[in-house]
């Protein structure tokens, strides 16, 4: 049955096994049962598992891996109140109980709830440690950071080195804005693609992105091979800065194999755009077979950044109108704003549904470098009329 579950071919190991308990029953083992709760469990067939816990309850609670794999399972399925049930009554709570327990809880969003459950657990292992930190992580407050500190800080030395532990601790570091504290952990990390990845996204949201391509340059000092996602960053830190030769050196090194992607292509659009090279800009744009509205908006905001209004809404007046959101809007008024197109900027303006806090300050912009500032402050009034005032509109 595990090799049957190790497969994937979880039907299979149920007819195994539903096979022997029509013989007879009392020759199941235990691990035949753990097996059999597994695969209910992958196949999110809810009432089979139920089925099989029912009929093996005094087993099942006898046995401390049995006793995971239904804790996990209820989990999964949504009913925690059941998982928690069965927790509570478990007499020796190992290691693998609390971790399903504690799996279960974040699975199902409960994230506090897992740290409360961590600081009751005795001498955790490592498992216990990596799901604290996820936890702490997904909660992301200072509160959490806090702890994330404190438990770091008190590791028993056995686990101080741990590369699982302190991975997640890295992650859980950068989730909760102590980008400093990530720093120190780095070097001792796993080094995988990924974790250089979520310390570039930190950065690039951080307004640093300067320090994105310091961390591409350590990347290729430790020999990791980027990923299509650290590229993806490196592009968008490259956008930021928006310094020509900068956006080449990146582009140059970019595989060949990831021009192809579609991420990759709106990014490249909106970095030519933005390092002023609005003929690549638009040759990336052109190859795009289908752009969605992160290209169409990428090209539209490009355009205008340099000067172009009147193409800006030409393609606006080409995109296809279940692709326009909010950005889309305030990229276009964006770009009559820097053109001087006032008259274009009203008309799209008072066909716009559904006017957004962002797109009355776009407009209010426009009217503004064009020196009606009484039918800017007239638009503001109108807005105030109906909602709190709006300090970007000042």
């Amino acid at each position: 049955m595990k090799k049957l579950n190790d497969r994937k071919e979880f039907e299979q190991a149920l007819e195994l096994f539903h096979k022997y308990e029509h013989k007879n029953s009392e020759i199941i083992s235990d691990v035949a049962i753990n097996q059999a709760l597994k695969s209910f469990t992958n196949m999110e067939d809810f009432q089979g598992g139920s089925e099989i816990y029912q009929r093996y309850l005094c087993r099942i609670e006898k046995n401390c891996f049995t006793l995971a794999s239904i804790i996990h399972f209820y989990m999964q399925s949504g009913d925690v109140n059941r998982a928690q049930e069965i927790f509570n009554k478990s007499k020796q709570k190992t290691m693998g109980i609390y971790g399903a327990m504690m799996k279960g809880l974040i699975k199902n969003d409960m994230l506090n709830e897992t740290v409360h459950l961590f600081f009751q657990i005795p001498n955790p292992d490592e498992i216990v440690f990596v799901l604290f930190f996820h936890a702490c992580a997904r909660i992301g407050t200072e509160e959490a950071l806090r702890l994330v500190k404190k438990v770091l800080s008190n590791l028993p030395n056995s686990y101080r080195e741990n590369s699982n532990i302190l991975t997640t601790a890295f992650d859980a570091f950068i989730k909760c804005g102590d980008l400093l504290f990530a720093e120190k952990l780095l070097p001792k990390i796993k080094k995988i693609s990924m974790s250089y990845g979520n310390l570039m996204k930190a950065y690039n949201k951080n307004n640093q992105p300067e320090k994105t391509l310091d961390l591409y340059e350590q990347m290729k000092f430790d020999k990791i091979e980027p990923d299509v996602i650290c590229y993806l960053l490196l592009v968008n830190a490259c956008s930021n800065i928006g310094i020509l030769s900068i956006s080449q050196s990146i582009f140059e090194q970019i595989p060949k194999s990831f021009l192809d992607n579609s991420y990759i292509k709106n990014a490249l659009v909106d970095m030519w755009g933005k390092s002023s090279c609005i003929d690549r800009a638009e040759n990336i744009f052109q190859s795009l077979i289908q752009p969605d509205t992160i290209g169409y908006t990428s090209m539209i905001n490009s355009y205008g950044l340099n000067g172009m209004g009147i193409q800006a809404i030409e393609l606006f007046n080409q995109m296809p109108r279940e692709l326009i959101l909010e950005e889309t809007y305030v990229c276009v008024l964006n770009a009559c704003s820097h053109s001087g197109l006032i008259d274009q900027a009203r008309s799209i303006f008072s066909n716009i549904t559904n006017k957004t806090e962002k797109i009355y300050t776009a407009m209010v912009d426009c009217l503004s470098r064009s020196f009606l500032f009484d039918e800017a402050q007239k638009l503001i009034d109108h807005f105030e009329y109906y909602h709190s005032p709006s300090p970007t509109m000042l």
